[in-house]
Order: C-alpha cells, then sequence, then structure tokens
C-alpha cells in the first residue's frame, strides 16, 4: 500500500480545523498543515493531533497551496481547506484506492453546507474537484484565486471516486450574505473586467435567475435564496 501526504493550509482555523484533521487521521500516512501565523488556537489544536506544522507567510492561495505539497514527504496527495472534512465514504474509497492505485489522480464531489444545510442545487453540487494525486503527474495553478489541481503532463488518467467531500464555507445564512470572501477574491484578479452599469444590471439578474431557477436554487429553501443573492454581490464586486 502506497504512502499518502495530507496537506492543508490554515490561517485562523480554530473552529474547523480539529474536525478537517480527525476525518483523516486514520487514512493519513502523514498530516502537513501550512499555516499563515494564525492568531489563535490553529497551532494548539493542530499539534495535540502531531501533525507537521510549518508557518509562512501568506502570498496567495495557489502559491501557498503549491507549496504544501512540496512539503510533503511522499508523491501520493491529499490536499485539503481547512474547512473540508472527508466524509466516511470517501474516506473508505480512498483507503481502498490507496491499496489499489490505478490512476494518476482522483475527482470526487463536494458538498458545501449553509450552516447544517447541505446546498445541492444553484450550480453548488457536485463541484467535482482533483484532490488526491500524485504530486509528479499534476499539481496546483499558481494564480491568486479560484486554483485547481490540474495535470502536469499529457498522459495522466483521472479517475472519479465515490463518496463526497463535505465543505463547511459558512456558519449560517448571515455569515454567506455578508461573506469577506466575495471582496477578497475579487481585489485578487489581476486584471478586474468592468462593465457599464446597464450590462452590470443585466448580468447581476441573469446570476439570479440562472442559480435559483434554472440550476433549481429554490430547492433549498431559504439557503438557496441566499446563494442566489450572494451570487448577484459577488457578481457585481467582480464587475463594477
Amino acid at each position: 500500500m502506497l504512502s499518502l501526504s495530507v496537506v492543508i493550509i490554515t490561517f485562523n482555523e480554530e473552529k474547523r480545523i480539529e474536525k478537517c484533521i480527525s476525518a483523516v487521521q486514520s487514512l493519513a500516512d502523514e498530516i502537513v498543515v501550512i499555516d499563515s501565523f494564525s492568531t489563535d488556537k490553529t497551532k494548539n489544536i493542530c499539534e495535540k493531533y502531531g501533525v507537521r506544522f510549518i508557518q509562512r507567510e501568506w502570498t496567495n492561495f495557489g502559491d501557498a497551496k503549491r507549496f504544501a505539497v512540496q512539503q510533503a514527504t511522499h508523491n501520493y496527495i491529499l490536499s485539503l481547506d481547512a474547512d473540508e472534512v472527508v466524509s466516511t465514504k470517501l474516506k473508505n474509497t480512498i483507503q481502498d484506492t490507496k491499496a489499489n492505485w490505478v490512476a494518476d489522480a482522483y475527482h470526487f464531489n463536494r458538498l458545501t453546507f449553509v450552516g447544517d444545510k447541505p446546498i445541492r442545487h444553484g450550480g453548488w453540487y457536485p463541484d467535482s474537484k482533483i484532490r488526491l494525486f500524485d504530486r509528479r503527474k499534476a499539481n496546483w495553478t499558481n494564480v491568486p484565486v479560484h486554483e485547481t489541481v490540474v495535470p502536469t503532463t499529457k498522459n495522466c488518467v483521472v479517475r472519479h471516486l465515490q463518496g463526497d467531500l463535505l465543505h463547511y464555507s459558512y456558519e449560517n445564512i448571515d455569515e454567506l450574505m455578508h461573506s469577506p470572501k466575495h471582496k477578497l477574491y475579487t481585489n485578487m484578479y489581476s486584471q478586474k473586467k468592468k462593465l457599464n452599469k446597464i450590462f452590470l444590471y443585466l448580468k447581476c439578474a441573469f446570476t439570479f435567475v440562472k442559480t435559483y431557477l434554472f440550476r433549481l436554487g429554490f430547492l433549498d429553501g431559504k439557503s438557496g435564496w441566499a446563494v442566489a443573492v450572494s451570487g448577484i454581490k459577488y457578481t457585481y464586486s467582480k464587475y463594477s
């Protein structure tokens, strides 16, 4: 059976990091946490689990995650954010994959929660992501924001795994509606596109209709409405 390194980036994640680590402890041959000098209890919690805890000044998302991959002892990587938890089904699937590794990278579905409400519509699910990979064949893109894991060789074989990665991104609807991530992400675009007011309002309206109606966001109730409205705010911030 191959050896697996789990790598995680953190900054002030005392509320969520323990669930992230504990879910993969039996799966990982090592856990590496790259921390941007948290000022809360993140470090204490991580050290309680015996992880390799490395502190480094923050640069951007793509660079931080690529650095985390570089620090791993093993070539086989499971890369997570601190607000992500490997479900029991996914953990079992990855454990089986460790014993029978037949591809170079694996993607699986990510299920985002607003509070305790899973968001299964509005374009938020299945949100399939490559997070398990051989770093010799795939890696994170080196971009400031909206980074993804992509193949780095022409012959990279990618397969799908069963089970969800649980994404606890927002504690409640209010946090979603007033998320600082919108401003952070839009500010990190190197070339921010601007639209005139008419096209901007039309784009915002289309974003809402697409999310709430075409992609069945209304089936997620109040949370689905909040997701659609937050999409308007993000679109406005991105193009205004």
